[in-house]
C-alpha cells in the first residue's frame, strides 16, 4: 500500500507515490483530448489503486471534480483521501513537506 500526492490541473496530473513495491515513484499523465473525463479519471484511479493515504492538490475546479468522481466511482480511494489543498503547482519540495506532515 502506498501514500500518494496527486496534483491535477485541466491538462495533466502529477503524482508522487511513496512506499510502493518499487520504491518511491513520480509519474505524470497528460489529459488526452480524445478521452472523456470519466475515462481520464479511471486512468488516474488505476494508477492510485493501491493507495492507502491520498492528498489531492491543484486548482479548485479540477480537484473538486476528481474528488466527487472518486467518492461516487472509487469509494475505497475516496476513503483514502486525507487532505484536499488548493495549489498552483506541486514541486518535489512541497511533496516532501506534505509527506512529512501527513503520512506515517
Amino acid at each position: 500500500m502506498s501514500s500518494s500526492i496527486i496534483y491535477l490541473d485541466s491538462n495533466e496530473a502529477h503524482a508522487f507515490q511513496y512506499h510502493t513495491a518499487k520504491g518511491d515513484q513520480f509519474w505524470k499523465k497528460t489529459k488526452d483530448a480524445k478521452l472523456s473525463e470519466d475515462s481520464y479519471y479511471e486512468l488516474l484511479a488505476k494508477e492510485l489503486e493501491n493507495t492507502r493515504e491520498l492528498i489531492l492538490v491543484g486548482p479548485d475546479a479540477e480537484k473538486k471534480s476528481f474528488r466527487k468522481w472518486i467518492s461516487i466511482n472509487k469509494k475505497q480511494l475516496g476513503k483514502a483521501l486525507i487532505a484536499v489543498l488548493a495549489m498552483d503547482q506541486l514541486t518535489p519540495g512541497k511533496a516532501k513537506f506534505f509527506q512529512d506532515k501527513y503520512f506515517y
